[in-house]
């Protein structure tokens, strides 16, 4: 049933003829007259907005409809003539479709190759800021021939600058398909530049009310954005949604032990990084040393049970904690098996399960932050908040033999604790389970 809801929520957008009762109706001259006469919008966001879509010669109109990374239109959109459908990360990245944070290159860049660099696709993480930081009304535009466009006007909580986004439609193996007048049956739909953060082969990000996963072949619109300068500082960090690296290590850099109110001083970087934004050194759990390359019965705990690792003093018995099966016990690593321990002294230590669920998640603000390196490239992470300081989570992901997973899209943390026979990790603020071989940053605390 959700598959099917999905589906159908997919096909329905676009020029109609349709009834309009339900939504307030403007002339074209009604809707010129609330939007900027700018060819570029700026809403007080990280990037200025297009106010019409590629192609098109007025907000109003869908302009050109383009399969996922690629940069023209084309008669159909099937999967047999897609460019990227059911092409997996490791593929894009290798055909240089996608870069090392998961957007599309600036050769598959539609915006860039039809408007110039200035110019790009925008991420999942701009249409997020879009949407968080908007107010959006329908509205129904009626032409000079009697017909009606139907669409969305958003307007920034900001300044108060608005654009207008219609109802496109979405052209797939079927065909075209129109907007149905429905306006809760996912009305508008746009491609960014992201893939899919999961990795599926066959999606990547499209956005209308929120964001989605959409099948790459189909044709859909796309409104470009265009990059602002970046200032040299900020007044306050959490305001913002893109940041320099050497702001954020400003900002965030000075105090090595950051006290959040938990009981905690949490490092202010993972384990092995020099910078507050770098990933650090990747270990396996309970591994002292990093980068090894692990693999599944490689590493110091694989294939062992508890009671095995309790003889040979491997780990210590824990509190225990509510599970599927009600309580069920945890396990910690000992000091000897505790590479911060090692490295740091007795008294910094691998936070266990329960600090880094209640001393990070449950306290803490958090919100998603792009920050530009020095040389230019874009990563991603989590900004966290509480007492009054801010810790930076950068999105490494996780190394499998050496290669890297899930970077850009998912911060991952180890924690000390063994529960159900899985090693602990924090992703992306929850507490989750993972096999030992998976190599893995590692941010430490001291306890007060």
């Amino acid at each position: 049933m959700k598959k099917k809801i999905f589906m159908m929520a997919m096909f329905a957008v676009s020029v109609a003829t349709l009834h309009a009762a339900p939504m307030d109706t403007l002339s074209v001259e009604e809707l010129n007259g609330l939007l900027s006469k700018d060819s570029v919008v700026d809403l007080g966001f990280s990037v200025k907005w297009a106010n019409i879509n590629i192609g098109a010669k007025a907000p109003y109109e869908h302009g050109n409809y383009y399969a996922w990374g690629e940069v023209e239109p084309k008669d159909h959109y099937g999967k047999g003539n897609s460019l990227t459908y059911m092409k997996n990360t490791a593929e894009l990245k290798q055909m240089k479709i996608l870069d090392k944070v998961g957007e599309l290159t600036a050769e598959y860049d539609a915006a860039i190759k039809n408007w110039g660099s200035q110019y790009r696709m925008p991420s999942y993480e701009e249409v997020d800021e879009l949407l968080s930081n908007t107010t959006r009304s329908e509205k129904v535009v009626k032409l000079e021939d009697g017909s009606y466009v139907f669409g969305k006007l958003f307007t920034s909580k900001k300044n108060k600058q608005s654009i207008f986004l219609a109802y496109p439609g979405v052209h797939s193996d079927g065909g075209y398909k129109p907007y149905d007048g429905d306006a809760y049956s996912n009305p508008g739909t746009f491609w960014t530049r992201t893939n899919h953060p999961m990795g599926a082969a066959d999606m990547a990000v499209f956005f209308q009310l929120s964001r989605y996963g959409a099948y790459r072949h189909f044709g859909l619109p796309i409104r470009p954005v265009m990059e602002k300068p970046l200032p040299d500082d900020v007044e306050d960090l959490w305001d913002e949604f893109v940041v320099k690296a050497d702001v954020l290590e400003k900002k965030l850099g000075k105090e090595t032990w950051v006290d959040l109110g938990t009981g905690i001083k949490w490092m202010n970087r993972n384990l092995g990084a020099k910078k507050v934004y770098e990933f650090g050194d990747f270990y396996g759990w309970g591994e002292l040393e990093p980068n090894k390359n692990l693999a599944d019965g490689k590493c110091t705990f694989c294939g062992k049970d508890v009671d095995a690792l309790l003889k040979n003093k491997m780990v210590q018995k824990g509190d225990s904690v509510f599970g599927r099966r009600g309580r069920v016990p945890t396990y910690t690593l000992l000091p000897k098996y505790d590479v911060v321990t090692k490295k740091l002294g007795k008294k910094a230590k691998i936070p266990t399960s329960t600090q880094l669920d209640t001393g990070l998640c449950y306290y803490c603000d958090h919100k998603w932050l792009i920050v530009v390196l020095p040389n230019g490239d874009r990563m991603k992470g989590m900004l966290l908040r509480s007492n009054g300081k801010m810790l930076f989570l950068p999105a490494a992901g996780v190394r499998y033999e050496g290669a890297p997973q899930f970077e850009s899209s998912r911060a991952v943390l180890w924690s000390s604790t063994l529960q159900d026979g899985f090693s602990r990790s924090l992703v992306n603020g929850e507490d989750s389970p993972l096999n030992p071989y998976y190599e893995v940053p590692v941010r430490p605390i001291m306890e007060k």
